[in-house]
């Protein structure tokens, strides 16, 4: 990411915050007042959906950005070998990997109202399995156009 980040931005491993919090990645950047906060929740972990919730609301949310100037965060999730029958009970609705950054978008916007200050919170997943096949597919069909 530095390489990549043409000295636009800054990333921070577990950088600690005015309020002694110290999340996973912070980005910085000179012409921006307050780093945002990335929080990493590995999936394979067993992590529940009230949980994720819990962790988006009151962590990157509560601990996070509690400065005035923070306006942004970011939740990733990762996934390495979940199941593909794994799922996650989200504001009532039982939800897949695949709608997971959803769900927990729609819980976010369901809360949002207690938190006027804060602008954007992101929420990404990334599933190493999708990741993993598409590298086998791609093996796959460099082999076979060599045959």
């Amino acid at each position: 990411m530095r390489q990549l980040c043409n000295s636009r931005y800054v990333n921070v491993q577990e950088a600690e915050l005015a309020n002694a919090q110290r999340p996973d990645i912070t980005f910085q950047n000179s012409k921006v007042t307050c780093p945002i906060p990335v929080e990493i929740k590995l999936l394979d972990k067993g992590w529940s959906g009230n949980k994720l919730c819990e962790r988006l609301e009151n962590q990157l949310i509560g601990d996070y950005l509690r400065e005035a100037d923070a306006k942004h965060g970011i939740f990733l999730l990762v996934s390495k070998h979940l199941p593909q029958t794994k799922y996650w009970i989200i504001n009532d609705k039982r939800t897949c990997i695949t709608n997971l950054s959803d769900e927990l978008t729609l819980f976010w916007k369901s809360i949002a109202y207690k938190y006027p200050e804060i602008e954007q919170i992101e929420i990404i997943v990334i599933d190493m399995n999708i990741r993993a096949q598409a590298s086998i597919n791609h093996e796959k069909y460099s082999y076979s156009s060599l045959i």
